[in-house]
């Protein structure tokens, strides 16, 4: 029998005599009358999957092994670039490494091959967003803007070719936002 796809092969196992007999069947040869709730034998109730079946599941795993390998190589937001961005976001923004507490929440590029933008935020302690602003050449000598109370922004003059840098930061919620291109 082929239900979607799945071959069964319908035989029962008589529990008297053990003697396999078609489903059908409501009389085996040692006289045990089958009720029709008799389970189909294991050894040949068996589902196995046609070739088709099996073909299409491997070119189905094929495909999404090669999407996943794609976006982990190629995408600029892939988990392997991370390291990356920040480096290229630390250069072009002319900043200190983020300090030991941050915890970064997001990290994004954008842009194609005229122009490319990336994007970090994280959160740390308020003393230690104080400290990291000090240390970074790009914003320890600017007077930042103050667009709303408890929110910073500074623009940075950028480095390693990049055409701008910012950095904001919420002193409510301890959260900093860089952003940095070129185009």
């Amino acid at each position: 029998m082929n239900v979607g796809g799945l071959v069964a092969s319908n035989m029962k196992t008589c529990p008297k005599c053990a003697a396999q007999t078609s489903a059908d069947a409501w009389l085996c040869s040692c006289g045990y009358e089958f009720t029709g709730s008799e389970p189909l034998s294991p050894s040949s109730a068996s589902l196995t999957t046609t070739p088709a079946k099996t073909w299409i599941k491997r070119a189905f795993y094929v495909i999404c092994g090669f999407a996943l390998l794609g976006y982990l190589l190629v995408s600029p937001n892939s988990p392997l670039e991370r390291p990356s961005i920040v480096r290229v976001i630390l250069t072009w923004g002319r900043l200190a490494p983020f300090p030991e507490s941050a915890q970064v929440s997001s990290i994004t590029a954008t842009g194609n091959m005229f122009t490319r933008g990336f994007r970090v935020s994280f959160t740390a302690p308020a003393p230690d967003i104080e400290q990291w602003l000090r240390q970074s050449p790009g914003t320890r000598d600017l007077i930042p803007d103050v667009p709303a109370p408890g929110l910073r922004h500074f623009q940075i003059e950028p480095g390693g070719g990049a055409q701008g840098a910012e950095v904001s930061v919420d002193d409510e919620i301890h959260r900093v936002s860089v952003y940095v291109y070129w185009s």
